[in-house]
């Protein structure tokens, strides 16, 4: 949710710290080595500045019955993060994502 942090500035740090947690308790000038982590991504992530409220957004996913599974998190489906430009959050209703199967999903913003 921080403006100008998109998803594979954030698979690099996560590659690099593991953890959301990691990385905000991580120092500036070494989140400035991270490939793509730019003066203006800095400046957001430092401020935390937010178009909208996280916990806003927890509130809306948890209103619908979902929940919201990360790139870091252990269900994240393996497969999907061996690509390009993987999706830092999936929004999940029911059970976890089940592995080694074939599966077909439909992506998009909305």
């Amino acid at each position: 949710m921080i403006p100008s942090l998109g998803n594979i500035v954030c698979k690099n740090l996560m590659d690099r710290f593991e953890t959301p947690e990691n990385t905000f308790q991580t120092s500036l000038s070494t989140l400035m080595e991270i490939e793509g982590f730019r003066e203006k991504t800095e400046k957001n992530f430092s401020n935390r500045e937010y178009p909208t409220d996280p916990l806003e957004e927890l509130k809306n996913v948890e209103k619908c019955g979902a929940r919201i599974l990360t790139y870091s998190d252990p269900p994240y489906p393996p497969a999907l993060k061996k690509i390009h430009d993987p999706p830092l959050i999936l929004y999940l209703k029911g059970k976890d994502i089940p592995r080694n199967i074939t599966m077909v999903a439909v992506v998009g913003s909305r």
